[in-house]
């Protein structure tokens, strides 16, 4: 399963990039585990925040962005290992759904793309900057519009898509979307799922007051 957070605050944005890199000194998520967070590992080759943000920063400068407080400027899927996936098959399932994403949203728009192995799932980061072709608007030929880029079509495709591109590569035992596995405690309710995977991403990113100014932030939830 898949959830995606958006983000509208460059301030927020900093502190996301912080804590993927495992920056924030006093991270809200407890489930971190630190003698395992050397094992944590970037798919783009920015390790740290600070490069991560000045590529966004970049990034920004060469599209035409909206000026409204409330513009989502930075998107992240966070995207967990499945449940029947065996260990010694972590990083290729990860690499190839980078690379599914990277393929999906634009290799410019990356802004980072980091595998935490130091918590109880294994799961990937990537977060990119939401952007559309337009015709020389005010002189640029991308612009920002997560509107566009994250529609509730991409929400109900990211899954099938994303199966059959993990089948094409080698990877059909990776099941992303065949429902849940008894592993998983059996048949759920849609409504069931989604409280469960609002929980785990609160979890995952902590008390959201501590990302910053940001109160127009928000995350949506793609189910299987």
């Amino acid at each position: 399963m898949a959830s995606i957070i958006k983000i509208s605050d460059v301030h927020s944005v900093n502190n996301i990039l912080r804590h993927c890199a495992r920056e924030v000194v006093e991270s809200s998520n407890v489930d971190i585990d630190t003698e395992r967070t050397d094992k944590n590992y970037s798919l783009v080759g920015r390790e740290a925040a600070r490069e991560a943000y000045r590529a966004f920063k970049e990034r920004l400068s060469n599209i035409h962005c909206y000026n409204r407080a409330n513009t989502v400027k930075m998107c992240g899927w966070i995207v967990t290992a499945p449940a029947d996936l065996a260990p010694e098959r972590y990083q290729e399932f990860f690499k190839v759904t980078n690379d599914f994403l990277t393929q999906r949203y634009g290799a410019d728009n990356v802004i980072q793309s980091t595998v935490h192995m130091d918590e109880a799932t294994p799961h990937l980061h990537f977060n990119f900057v939401p952007t559309v072709k337009c015709d020389n608007f005010e002189g640029f030929s991308e612009k920002l519009c997560c509107k566009e880029v994250i529609s509730k079509a991409e929400l109900r495709n990211f899954h099938p898509d994303l199966q059959n591109y993990l089948n094409k590569n080698g990877l059909a035992d990776a099941h992303v979307h065949t429902g849940i596995t008894k592993a998983q405690g059996g048949n759920r309710t849609v409504k069931e799922m989604k409280a469960e995977r609002s929980h785990e991403v609160t979890r995952e990113w902590g008390n959201t007051k501590n990302w910053g100014k940001d109160r127009e932030h928000e995350y949506q939830v793609s189910h299987k």
